[in-house]
């Protein structure tokens, strides 16, 4: 019976690619460059530490490609943040971002900081990772926040206490 459950489970997380669930298999988030990657040498963990090359052998790879000059941004042609905007999303934030929640991006919704339907937009200066814990309070009555460019976060809750946190280096 136990190794049945542990099928459908496995079965669940590997194949489920809705929209409504973001849940996958186990995997591992690298940085590299191109050729890094291409040589299967050098890149890091997202903690910094170096990573170890047969983590590739049997991995799906997917990429984010940062550029200085590359604005990611969607305006209001959708709603929906999509994957690939979710993913750079991800990179910046790595968890929730609410102040001591370290919620994997997993557990994490993505949130537009002025709303879409308030006139926001859907780009990467205006979306925030957070857990639906801390995505619901941010829509409760009493709680504000900021959203600066350098990816600050700001909450003032309803008591008037300030929380604030910046994406890891």
């Amino acid at each position: 019976m136990a190794e049945a459950l542990i099928d459908i489970c496995r079965h669940y997380l590997g194949y489920n690619t809705t929209r409504l669930s973001p849940r996958r298999l186990p995997h591992i988030a690298m940085e590299m460059t191109l050729e890094e990657y291409e040589t299967r040498r050098g890149g890091r963990y997202q903690d910094g530490s170096p990573t170890d090359p047969s983590d590739l052998c049997d991995a799906t790879i997917s990429r984010v490609v940062r550029s200085g000059s590359t604005i990611l941004d969607y305006g209001r042609t959708v709603k929906e943040v999509p994957d690939s905007l979710r993913r750079v999303v991800i990179h910046r934030d790595r968890h929730c971002r609410f102040e001591g929640c370290d919620r994997p991006p997993q557990w994490c919704q993505t949130h537009h900081h002025q709303p879409w339907d308030d006139g926001g937009h859907t780009k990467l200066s205006n979306l925030v990772l957070l857990c639906s814990r801390h995505h619901h309070l941010l829509h409760a009555p009493g709680w504000t926040s900021t959203f600066d460019a350098d990816g600050t976060l700001t909450v003032t809750t309803p008591h008037g206490r300030i929380l604030q946190t910046r994406p890891p280096p």
